[in-house]
């Protein structure tokens, strides 16, 4: 097997690489930490993320609002009794508040 990465310097495995492989594997790796620094910053950034999550809530309440309302209403199509109740229930509630006064 090859030597350490730390306790060669140059060598990694059994060929010995030239300056430019090494100039390459620098840069490559500053990339490379260049973007998990810039991944790690914006998981930190609490005030992007919130305007980012109330952005992708605005886009998709409507769809989700009609789709629900959709769903509600063909449930009280098939039975519509329930609903009836309900707004029979609701109708007394508001006219013995009216009342008691």
């Amino acid at each position: 097997m090859g030597e350490d990465a730390g306790s060669a310097g140059t060598q990694i495995g059994s060929a010995a690489r030239t300056p430019d492989e090494i100039r390459r594997s620098i840069e490559r790796t500053r990339a490379e930490l260049g973007d998990t620094v810039a991944a790690l910053a914006q998981k930190t950034d609490v005030k992007a993320r919130a305007r980012q999550r109330v952005a992708l809530v605005r886009t998709q309440a409507p769809q989700t609002l009609r789709t629900r309302a959709a769903a509600l209403g063909a449930g009280v199509r098939a039975n519509p009794a329930p609903a009836a109740a309900g707004a029979i229930a609701g109708v007394a509630l508001v006219a013995w508040r009216l009342l008691r006064r």
